[in-house]
């Protein structure tokens, strides 16, 4: 599936109030998807790179407790 396809299914899946979940290889453009959404419906986004993470922690925060 191409970008613009890509992009046609996710205003399907907008369309009817639910959450879309795009999954792919680095690289093929799912940020790039993310922004131009975001930038057409003037919506805020935070971007999280999980390959940046270490195991247990999320947007740079430590997850679970520590006894």
């Amino acid at each position: 599936m191409n970008f613009i396809d890509t992009l046609k299914s996710v205003d399907l899946v907008l369309a009817t109030k639910e959450v879309p979940l795009v999954v792919g290889q680095s690289g093929i453009g799912k940020t790039a998807l993310a922004k131009k959404l975001a930038k057409e419906n003037n919506w805020s986004l935070i971007v999280i790179d999980g390959n940046l993470l270490k195991e247990g922690e999320i947007g740079g925060l430590r997850v679970g407790c520590c006894a």
